[in-house]
């Protein structure tokens, strides 16, 4: 039986494993946008690259 980060144990029906760094999530906090997971690490970082791209050159 896997575990998730959050710390809980992940069954083997419910096991998800994250599209950003392949960890296994759980359905109580993995994110699932369009039918792909990611942990909350990674969907962190994804909303901080998200916000890091609309910033303005400032070159």
């Amino acid at each position: 039986m896997a575990t998730c980060w959050c710390g809980r144990d992940v069954r083997w029906f419910e096991a998800w494993t994250c599209q950003g760094c392949g960890a296994p999530c759980c359905p109580a906090c993995a994110y699932t946008p369009e039918g792909t997971a990611y942990c909350g690490a990674c969907a962190a970082l994804g909303e901080l690259e998200t916000e890091l791209a609309a910033l303005p050159d400032v070159s």
